[in-house]
């Protein structure tokens, strides 16, 4: 398993800058989502969630929920050296209403991979209760550089 700690000095793994979660994907390092946990097929990320990710109701807007799962997917689809991969579906279940405070947590799971396309179960949780879940399919798009 790769850590946050571990990944950037292990063989085969992206240098900082280069992947998703890092600092050339604006739009996660925005959000405030970070990178846990990486392993070909399979990744952790978490978002500690505050007001500026509330709806109007004062609770985590279903936005935010589906961008923690997006970027979850972009972590574990694209944990292939060499491979550059997006996503082409995804769907989601909101169980019940996160509040800011919370620390949530997507993991998203590789479930089958082909030539070209993948298919994904992500879940979104916060202290092991369900807050979402997602499918996911992705196309391979062709090759990233070794450097990123």
């Amino acid at each position: 398993m790769v850590t946050e700690a571990s990944r950037a000095g292990m063989p085969g793994a992206r240098p900082p800058g280069g992947g998703p979660l890092s600092s050339a994907d604006r739009f996660a390092q925005r959000l405030g989502v970070r990178l846990v946990e990486r392993e070909v097929g399979r990744a952790v990320v978490e978002l500690a969630t505050g007001p500026e990710h509330c709806n109007d109701l004062g609770k985590v807007h279903g936005g935010a929920l589906f961008s923690l799962a997006d970027a979850a997917l972009a972590a574990a689809s694209n944990s292939r050296p060499g491979e550059a991969v997006v996503a082409i579906t995804g769907t989601i279940h909101f169980l019940r209403a996160a509040v800011p405070g919370e620390l949530l947590r997507a993991e998203a799971v590789e479930e089958r991979r082909g030539a070209r396309l993948g298919s994904y179960r992500i879940v979104v949780s916060c202290d092991g209760e369900a807050v979402a879940t997602a499918i996911a399919s992705t196309l391979l798009v062709g090759a990233r550089p070794p450097d990123g």
